[in-house]
């Protein structure tokens, strides 16, 4: 699901690539 690792990729991203 591309939409789903979007998100995932945005929320890491967002918090700094934790």
């Amino acid at each position: 699901m591309a939409l789903l690792n979007q998100q995932f990729k945005l929320l890491i991203l967002g918090d700094g690539g934790t």
